[in-house]
């Protein structure tokens, strides 16, 4: 059944890599509205509720509320309907090991997927990722690939070596030129496409009608309709050559911009999973430059159903039959990094990048370890390989978890706190099966051991849990793909703005959204990006350190408070109003420095990009270590406050 379910990947012809629509629901369950307030000292989260601060209307808006009574520094606090507390000595209020002082916040967090209108924006992007569905059978040495299941196994490429990793706008040098770090994939299954020409764009190969597996017949690009030669079927195949995890002799470093005297990749024949890290990192990698990480393949749990080209099955496509076990995915994981972390020993890996509920069961519903989630036993067995082998295996747990199954705009707005919060509990366990898994898991699993979600601190919790302390170095946490909803609308970048915030705060090492719908200039997601990364349309950046900071309404408004570790007197606040009314939020910084001034920028409806509020700028006063301010939030809105 999830098989029917999953995100699509798109490889069209000419290697353009795109996005289809996300996951059909497999049940229906309404997405309900938002939760009414709720008390509570963490920051962040979304919701629906309104609560009910000023009618005003939309606009950008930086009136101060009326005063109320003092402060413990004697400092009048404004009125409001939402209240923010910062302390700029304490840490942020983390769900899992909450530190006690200010940390530093990863610019990973910062990412994307290497979409080029996206990228080209002039947002400071602290991550861009090449993945996808179309990199698990992509052969490095010609830029080959072969879309599987996405579009008809579609095969093609251009001849050179490396392919968009190395040339264009979403490519390494790009990346690096603008500061920004880069992750690539490493395909790791036992074969990757030749220089075929498989070409299903034309003739009206793709799509075809087939079966839908329920006795009817549908539009379908899970068809073989250019009968292609699988190698999972066919070992002899010519369209596809072996790859494999060690070359086991000279690994070949030209052409490129650093190979020197090196041999030249040979173009022809098996490709090698650590020529190619090591390619990238001698030809793109060093001290100086910034950082360069490498990824396992992508969505080992559905192997089987988007590359049937490539991994075994029974039946007949699309409504063929594939297992992918625990010990496939380990097993491929531990070779591949073994390989790459002896030709480089200083790589950095991603791992096992599995989607959605494969993070609970892999694949198989009857796999023989399945009393055990898989992100525990691959954890588990991952750390004691890397014991073993005397240098850590994966230097980062990495996943894919969508929660934009919903249109509904309130939804939207709340999905965010399926990442962190403990409370969320007024979507019915039900409906959050809806908005992300799409069903509720063998004998409601994901009712009882995974609701509410929290899925952040609940990974977290699983790492420290396999990776004790003086045993092997614990991997970071990662979510390589995400999307919470909306993104054409207002909500998206409501929704998106939280969900930085909320990875920066728990302790997310890295986060590449993977957008969806609309374009560079009309999707909100991207655009939520600019108030951390853009704010002023000339790069300025919030600060780089997290410190406490905590709302009154946890369901109506949330907020993120950044201090500069260069600059004492300085920082940043990232406000986001849920409500559709506009909200006076009262202010409140303790253990401040002396602070003058506050400049306001909105995201508010009408216009997918961050500008500089309108209207009188918003006072601050400040007395005996103690800042306030008033301000009178948007409607639906994000607004970054830059504080000196």
């Amino acid at each position: 059944m999830r098989d029917q379910m999953r995100k699509h990947r798109i490889v069209w012809p000419f290697g353009l890599l795109c996005s289809a629509a996300l996951v059909a629901a497999a049940c229906s369950s309404s997405s309900s509205g938002g939760s009414g307030n709720e008390d509570g000292g963490a920051s962040g989260g979304a919701s629906s509720g309104s609560p009910g601060g000023s009618t005003s209307g939309g606009g950008a808006s930086s009136s101060s509320g009326s005063s109320s009574g003092g402060g413990e520094g004697g400092v009048v606090i404004p009125a409001g309907a939402v209240t923010f507390t910062i302390d700029m000595t304490k840490g942020p209020t983390r769900q899992f090991q909450p530190p006690t002082t200010p940390v530093k916040v990863s610019d990973y967090v910062y990412g994307i997927n290497g979409f080029g209108s996206y990228v080209a924006t002039g947002t400071k992007w602290g991550l861009i990722r090449q993945g996808g569905d179309g990199y698990t059978a992509w052969n490095w040495t010609n830029d080959y690939t072969n879309s599987g299941a996405d579009y008809c196994f579609y095969e093609g490429g251009d001849g050179t070596i490396a392919g968009k990793l190395v040339t264009g706008g979403d490519s390494i040098p790009s990346a690096q030129a603008k500061g920004e770090a880069y992750l690539a994939t490493i395909p790791i299954l036992s074969h990757v496409s030749a220089a075929f020409s498989n070409n299903t764009g034309i003739n009206n190969l793709c799509p075809q009608t087939a079966s839908n597996c329920n006795g009817g017949t549908t539009s379908s690009v899970a068809v073989n309709s250019g009968n292609l030669d699988f190698v999972s079927t066919d070992p002899s195949s010519t369209a596809f050559v072996a790859n494999g995890a060690s070359k086991g002799s000279t690994l070949c470093t030209c052409p490129g911009p650093a190979c020197g005297s090196g041999c030249t990749v040979t173009t022809t024949g098996g490709v090698f999973m650590d020529e190619l890290a090591n390619y990238l990192t001698v030809n793109y990698g060093g001290a100086g430059k910034p950082p360069l990480f490498f990824m396992l393949d992508n969505e080992p749990n559905y192997w089987g159903s988007t590359h049937p080209e490539l991994w075994p099955y029974t039946g007949t496509l699309p409504c063929e039959t594939a297992t992918v076990l625990y010990t496939d995915v380990v097993s491929h994981d531990q070779a591949a990094a073994q390989a790459i972390k002896t030709a480089v020993p200083g790589a950095t890996l991603f791992g096992p990048v599995v989607a959605g509920d494969g993070m609970i069961y892999a694949h198989s519903y009857s796999d023989p370890n399945i009393a055990t989630e898989f992100s525990d036993y691959y954890l588990q067995q991952m750390a004691a390989a890397s014991t073993t082998f005397g240098k850590p295996l994966i230097d980062d747990f990495y996943v894919h978890y969508y929660n934009s199954n919903s249109t509904d705009p309130t939804q939207c707005m709340q999905n965010p706190r399926m990442f962190w919060d403990p409370s969320y509990t007024s979507l019915s366990a039900s409906a959050t099966d809806a908005v992300d898994f799409g069903w509720s898991g063998l004998n409601n699993y994901f009712d009882t051991k995974w609701y509410p979600r929290q899925v952040a601190p609940r990974l977290l919790g699983k790492i420290a849990a396999a990776y004790p302390a003086g045993g092997a170095t614990a991997p970071t946490l990662s979510f390589s793909e995400y999307n919470s909803g909306c993104e054409t609308v207002i909500a998206g970048g409501v929704a998106e703005a939280d969900n930085l915030g909320i990875f920066g705060r728990e302790g997310v090492f890295a986060a590449t959204a993977w957008p969806l719908q609309g374009s560079a200039t009309t999707n909100y997601l991207v655009a939520a990006f600019a108030a951390y990364r853009d704010y002023d349309g000339s790069g300025s950046v919030v600060g780089d350190t997290a410190v406490m900071a905590t709302t009154s309404d946890v369901a109506g408004a949330s907020v993120f408070a950044f201090a500069h570790s260069t600059q004492a007197a300085a920082l940043d606040l990232v406000i986001i109003n849920k409500a559709t009314s506009s909200t006076t939020a009262s202010i409140v910084i303790k253990d401040a420095p002396a602070l003058a001034t506050v400049v306001a920028y909105n995201l508010v409806d009408g216009a997918a990009a961050v500008v500089a509020a309108t209207g009188t700028a918003p006072t601050i006063a400040c007395s005996g270590g103690e800042c306030a301010l008033g301000y009178a939030m948007p409607a639906t809105s994000v607004t970054t406050l830059v504080i000196r």
